[in-house]
């Protein structure tokens, strides 16, 4: 018993320390997203641009702006207030 109790704590703070992980990853993924905007707006990279007009509709990158646009404010939220 206070073996499996021992155990069960320890997962607990396993799962308690990766979740500081988590909120890094995402932090991380989003800004890349940001270089990827920013890349496809300025137009320097026409192959980029390319694969990119490619994979996606003219509306399904509307909406990828918006949405990396909404974890823009986010992020800044995070550096302004959480940092």
């Amino acid at each position: 018993m206070a073996f499996d109790t021992a155990v069960n704590r320890i997962c607990a703070v396993e799962r308690a320390g990766r979740a500081l992980g988590m909120f890094k990853t995402i932090y991380f993924q989003a800004n890349d997203l940001r270089s990827a905007l920013a890349l496809y707006q300025g137009g320097t990279d026409p192959v980029f641009n390319a694969a990119f007009n490619t994979l996606f509709t003219n509306a399904e990158r509307a909406e990828l702006a918006l949405m990396i646009g909404q974890l823009d404010t986010l992020l800044t939220d995070w550096a302004a207030n959480h940092a």
